[in-house]
């Protein structure tokens, strides 16, 4: 790899807002964020080899992130939102950054009590994502994923049980993995957009003395 002539350094501007709003048994939140890259450096293969280079336009991120929570007795339950816009400069038009959906959303909700045991399920949303130098596909499709976890005392034992991406989404179910040719940089793999490992189950046994 080669550094180009004259190459500048990063410089970075960003800010945030936040605005929290407490009522008895919830609080709700927005924050809204924005930030500036100037002369961002990139990688560009040129003549063989590859080149680190500052690229032509500024990397500007903005977004805003709804947070809702609410808790009542032994009940718990946790919203999100995302809306996010990632964009950087490529060959004089503002494209998406990669692998930076404009959407994502969590929900996740809790049941627990100390001297039982707590019931958890949570589910997750991305949006699509743009892709770079991916042979199979230009723009990721949106995918979810779900999880759920059950504890229960038992004496001095605490026994649980984990599960994770119920619905065993993974990359390999819309594109491969692997590349037919190697990219520019060598690798044989495309960028993970989505999970790689499908669905997982651990469990255990904790024991308080």
């Amino acid at each position: 790899m080669t550094i180009d002539d004259g190459l500048a350094p990063e410089r970075g501007i960003s800010g945030t807002v936040d605005i929290v709003r407490a009522f008895e048994h919830m609080s709700i939140g927005v924050t809204g964020f924005a930030a500036r890259v100037q002369d961002p450096l990139a990688l560009e293969f040129r003549d063989g080899h590859l080149v680190l280079r500052n690229a032509d336009g500024p990397i500007r991120t903005r977004g805003v992130e709804l947070l809702g929570r609410f808790n009542r007795g032994p009940f718990a339950l946790t919203i999100s939102h995302v809306e996010l816009g990632a964009t950087e400069s490529s060959a004089g038009d503002r494209v998406r950054i990669p692998l930076q959906p404009r959407r994502s959303s969590g929900i996740v909700g809790m049941w627990e009590e100390e001297d039982r045991g707590r019931v958890g399920v949570e589910l997750y949303y991305t949006g699509r994502q743009r892709l770079d130098d991916d042979p199979f596909r230009d723009e990721s499709p949106a995918y979810v994923i779900t999880g759920a976890l059950v504890e229960w005392n038992v004496g001095r034992a605490r026994v649980f049980l984990n599960a994770e991406n119920l619905g065993n989404t993974r990359l390999t179910q819309h594109s491969p993995f692997v590349r037919p040719s190697r990219a520019v940089d060598g690798r044989w793999t495309v960028d993970a957009w989505a999970p790689l490992e499908g669905r997982t189950f651990n469990g255990g046994l904790r024991i308080h003395f």
